[in-house]
C-alpha cells in the first residue's frame, strides 16, 4: 500500500498517510472504549496543526455590476474599493507556499468583486506561483470566479489554457437574471454575459467549469432555470440559495414561509435531471453529486469547509480572513501575507488567534442542533459565515439553510435512487 500511496502523491504523503493510520491503530489497541468511540474521539487524532492547503484571493474589491443580492457589497465587502496589487499577490504565494508544509498540491482561487477587473495581476501571479511552486516542488491549480460581463474572446482564451476550473455567474432565464444582475446604470446583462458563458464554454471542452447562478424569492420555480441553462448546451451547473435580504412580500429574500415549496422544486429538479440523463447528455447539477457510498473523509466530514484551517482568504491589502465570506467582518482579521498571521505561521501548517481560531476550530459536534441531525456528515454543520450572518453566533447554524441544505441531500438520494433503479431494470 505504502509504495502505491507514494507512486501516486509522493512520498512525503505515502509517509504522512501511513503514520495517521498507525496513529489510529496504535489508540484502538487494546483500548475498552474503541468499541464506544465518538466524535471527539476520532477528532483528537487529527487536533494537530492544520496545514494551509488553499488561498482565495480577493484581486478585485471592485465589480462592473451592481447586483441586487450581492453578499460583497457590489464589490468593496464594505470597505473601499481596491484592485490587488503584483507585491501583495506575490507575497501571497509565498505565504501559501510556506504554510503549506509538506503539501505538495495548493490551490489558489481568484475571487472579488470580480476578478477580471485586475486581470493582468492575476497573469503575472499564475507565472510566480508555477515558478516558485516548481522550484519547491509543489503544484499549484488555479481558480477564478467571473460574473463573465468582460470575458471577451482573449479573456476566455487566456482563462482555457491556465485555469484548472473557471465559475460563470448566469441566474438562468434573462426575465430573472435581469432582475437582479445589472449595470450600475440599471441596464440588463443577460444577453452579453449569456453570450461570453456560451462562447467560453464551447472552448472549453471537457475541461472543468461551473455555470452558477442564484435562485430568490422571485423564481420559487428556479428549476425552470436550470432546465433553461441546460438548453444551453451546459453540462456543469450550480444554482444556489440567496443568502440574507429582505423577506416578505415583494422581497428578494428566502424565509422560512418558502421551504416547503423549495423543497418540492428541489424533487422537480431531481426529476428533471432524471428525464434529461435518460435522453443525453447528462447535466451534472452541483448540489446533487451525492455519492453516498465515497465522498468525504472522517476528518472532513466533521471538519467541514476548512476555514481558517486549510482555507484562508487575502484582501487586496494583503489582509488574511479565514474565508472569502468573513472579509471585512470585524473580528475575523486573522494577520496579513507580509506580517504573518496574529499567532504563529511556521513552514507545515498554522496557528490562529482571536475570533479567526474560533472558525479554525469548528466541528460538527460543536454544534449543538447538528448533534442529532442527520444529514450531519453531508453539511459538516454548514457554512459558518451564513451561521454568524443569520444568528449572531458561529455555532448556531442559520435555519433556513440547514432546511435547504437537508431539502438538496434528500432530492440528490432521490435522483441517485431512481437513477440505480433505472440501471438495474434496463
Amino acid at each position: 500500500m505504502g509504495r502505491e500511496l507514494a507512486a501516486r502523491h509522493g512520498r512525503a504523503a505515502a509517509h504522512r498517510c501511513l503514520a495517521d493510520l498507525a496513529s489510529v491503530l496504535d489508540h484502538l489497541d487494546g483500548s475498552p472504549a474503541a468499541a464506544g468511540w465518538g466524535d471527539a474521539d476520532w477528532l483528537a487524532l487529527s487536533a494537530g496543526r492544520p496545514r494551509l492547503r488553499a488561498l482565495c484571493l480577493n484581486v478585485a474589491h471592485d465589480c462592473d455590476l451592481a447586483c441586487s443580492y450581492c453578499f460583497a457589497g457590489r464589490g468593496g465587502f464594505g470597505g473601499a474599493r481596491a484592485l490587488m496589487t503584483a507585491s501583495v499577490a506575490r507575497a501571497a504565494v509565498d505565504f501559501l507556499l510556506e504554510g503549506s508544509g509538506d503539501v505538495q498540491a495548493c490551490e489558489m482561487d481568484f475571487f472579488g468583486g470580480e476578478p477580471l477587473l485586475n486581470l493582468e495581476v492575476v497573469r503575472e501571479t499564475v507565472d510566480y506561483a508555477r515558478r516558485r511552486a516548481a522550484a519547491a516542488g509543489k503544484r499549484v491549480g488555479f481558480t477564478l470566479t467571473t460574473n463573465a460581463a468582460a470575458l471577451g474572446p482573449d479573456e476566455a482564451a487566456y482563462l482555457n489554457e491556465t485555469m484548472d476550473n473557471v465559475v460563470l455567474s448566469l441566474d438562468g432565464r434573462p426575465e430573472v437574471h435581469d432582475r437582479m444582475r445589472r449595470h450600475p446604470d440599471g441596464r440588463p446583462t443577460h444577453a452579453a454575459v449569456r453570450a461570453n458563458v456560451e462562447r467560453f464554454v464551447a472552448l472549453r471542452g471537457e475541461r472543468d467549469y461551473w455555470v452558477r447562478g442564484t435562485y430568490t424569492a422571485f423564481n420559487l420555480d428556479f428549476s425552470e432555470d436550470v432546465a433553461y441553462l441546460a438548453g444551453l448546451g451546459f453540462r456543469n451547473i450550480s444554482l444556489e440559495p440567496v443568502v440574507g435580504g429582505p423577506v416578505g412580500p415583494g422581497r428578494w429574500g428566502l424565509g422560512p414561509a418558502h421551504l416547503e415549496a423549495l423543497a418540492a422544486e428541489y424533487l422537480r429538479l431531481a426529476d428533471f435531471l432524471h428525464d434529461s440523463a435518460r435522453r443525453g447528455p447528462t447535466v451534472h447539477f452541483f448540489h446533487f453529486i451525492a455519492d453516498p457510498e465515497a465522498g468525504p473523509c472522517y476528518a472532513k466530514r466533521v471538519r467541514g469547509c476548512g476555514a481558517g484551517r486549510e482555507y484562508l482568504a487575502v484582501t487586496p491589502e494583503g489582509d488574511v480572513y479565514p474565508c472569502h465570506q468573513f472579509v471585512g467582518r470585524k473580528g475575523f482579521r486573522a494577520g496579513h501575507v507580509t506580517e504573518g498571521l496574529d499567532a504563529t505561521l511556521v513552514s507545515g501548517g498554522l496557528e490562529l488567534e482571536g475570533r479567526a481560531a474560533e472558525v479554525a476550530g469548528l466541528w460538527v459536534g460543536a454544534k449543538e442542533a447538528c448533534r442529532l441531525c442527520w444529514a450531519r456528515y453531508r453539511c459538516s454543520g454548514g457554512c459558518h459565515a451564513n451561521a454568524h450572518a443569520a444568528t449572531g453566533s458561529l455555532v448556531k447554524p442559520d435555519p433556513v439553510g440547514c432546511a435547504l441544505q437537508k431539502a438538496r441531500l434528500e432530492a440528490s438520494l432521490y435522483l441517485e435512487a431512481r437513477q440505480r433503479l433505472s440501471v438495474n431494470t434496463a
